[in-house]
């Protein structure tokens, strides 16, 4: 007797997803995902980039998955992952599944040309400079074909840069670069996006505020500078002339405290001086034949307190402490000034 035994070998998914797909701009993206396993009852699982969740665009069959997404847009370029699963159960552990995955990316390029077939821009350049002119493009794949034209209609150049050296006047005008784009995709026509961008030079004797030389690069503006530097010159010499006034007024108030202080200090040590209620008074600060007169100064404090005074008659209801050495009193009419003694 013969037995039969069936050997079933159990495995995880193997995917298989074209490694790169291009596709034109809002046009349908597609992407089919295949895998082999046993058992053969498998779940797919597609993400987009940063980790987006697709399963809404997903078709799913029992071994194969397609993607469908409509109307893409460049935004949409980046890495797509397609995700396969199946559950193993041995027979010798049936209580314990095993389920297997395993993933496989697709990197998706999303084509597109320029948005318009023409554009303009104006670049001010001075006389005998360097002028280096981009013909730039916006679009995926950059342009297979560049090709200049001169002002007067000649051929410049046919890469992406024209370089101008040493301008003269007269090569001011506008230069033309024409581009050819060619949007092949992995499936589908092949599509051409020409386009146009003509740069009007203008060369100038020197730049105003503002102005580009060499295209996007500007140029430093020297009438700026020589006015802040005036303005910074003007300003300084205000400051030197306030501080020297400052100064000035400083040294006078000092000469003139000076010259007070030796006036004062003159009558103080006159031989006539006497104090008087806190005061001295001295006989021989003037007279003359209408106001005879006398300098009271306080030496109760610093001694820098000046004033002129009439020579009076002898005070009255004056304390003791208040008035205690002398009295000051006046004689004949603005005769002289006496100092009597009460000591």
């Amino acid at each position: 007797m013969i037995a039969t035994i069936i050997l079933n070998v159990l495995y995880p998914p193997n995917v298989t997803v074209p490694p790169e797909i291009k596709v034109i701009e809002s046009t349908t993206l597609s992407i089919t995902c295949t895998a082999v396993a046993n058992p053969s009852i498998i779940n797919f699982k597609w993400t987009g980039p940063n980790a987006q969740d697709l399963t809404k665009y997903d078709f799913e069959a029992t071994k194969h998955t397609t993607l469908t997404m409509p109307y893409i847009d460049r935004t949409k370029s980046g890495e797509y992952s397609c995700t396969a699963s199946n559950t193993m159960i041995d027979s010798s552990a049936p209580t314990h599944p095993i389920t297997a995955r395993s993933s496989k990316i697709t990197t998706v390029h999303i084509l597109y040309g320029p948005s318009t077939e023409t554009s303009q821009e104006t670049v001010n350049v001075t006389m005998q400079s360097d002028l280096k002119l981009a013909c730039s493009v916006d679009s995926n794949p950059e342009p297979s074909s560049y090709q200049w034209y001169n002002p007067d209609g000649s051929n410049a150049a046919v890469t992406k840069y024209l370089d101008l050296s040493n301008i003269r006047k007269n090569q001011g005008g506008d230069y033309k670069c024409e581009t050819i784009t060619n949007l092949i995709p992995t499936n589908g026509d092949t599509i051409t996006k020409p386009h146009s961008k003509i740069f009007t030079v203008n060369v100038l004797s020197s730049l105003s505020n503002g102005e580009q030389g060499e295209l996007n690069q500007p140029k430093i503006n020297t009438t700026n500078m020589k006015t802040v530097g005036l303005g910074v010159g003007i300003s300084a010499v205000i400051v030197v002339i306030i501080v020297v006034v400052v100064i000035a007024a400083v040294c006078y108030r000092k000469r003139h405290v000076r010259g007070q202080n030796r006036e004062i200090n003159r009558f103080h040590n006159a031989s006539d001086a006497r104090p008087f209620a806190g005061f001295e008074v001295s006989t021989i600060a003037g007279s003359s034949s209408e106001n005879p007169y006398a300098i009271l100064y306080d030496n109760r404090q610093d001694g820098n307190t000046t004033c002129e005074i009439s020579v009076t008659d002898t005070p009255t209801n004056v304390s003791e402490e208040e008035h205690p050495y002398d009295t000051v009193s006046r004689k004949a009419p603005w005769v002289d000034c006496q100092v009597d003694s009460t000591s």
